[in-house]
């Protein structure tokens, strides 16, 4: 799982990090986003969130015969 930082209109104050998964020969996957402003809890919250996301996705690919 990659982790892209955006800084929002050149305010260092405000970040937003995305959480995207990348896979061979497929488009990127955004997966959540948002304002980790002050929250030091972010990573540690939103990386399972992802993953399960993520993990959903797969299956329902699955379920369609996609994989």
């Amino acid at each position: 799982m990659e982790n892209v930082r955006i800084t929002v209109n050149g305010d260092v104050a405000t970040e937003v990090s995305v959480c995207t998964i990348l896979r061979q020969a497929v488009r990127p996957i955004m997966l959540l986003g948002g304002d980790k402003t002050g929250d030091e809890r972010w990573y540690e919250v939103n990386v399972p969130r992802a993953d399960a996301l993520y993990d959903e996705h797969v299956r329902t690919l699955e379920q369609e015969g996609l994989v």
